[in-house]
């Protein structure tokens, strides 16, 4: 009786194992594919706001001196 009782919870560990290294699985794929996406969408914004944040340096500067003038 202990000995069927031992096999059967045997049995249940593997099961769960066995659903954990699938959900470990699936988990790394899915999120692996996702995970570079955001990274290039998040780089590009980012780029182009110093590039506006000097051009109005610029123009100020010529500003400066064009309206003592």
């Amino acid at each position: 009786m202990s000995m069927s009782s031992h096999v059967q919870a045997q049995n249940k560990a593997d099961l769960f194992f066995s659903d954990q290294k699938d959900a470990d699985r699936a988990t790394p794929t899915s999120t692996s594919p996702s995970a570079p996406p955001p990274p290039t969408t998040t780089t590009t914004p980012p780029q182009p706001p110093p590039q506006t944040a000097h051009p109005p340096s610029h123009p100020s500067s010529p500003r400066a001196p064009a309206a003592p003038a």
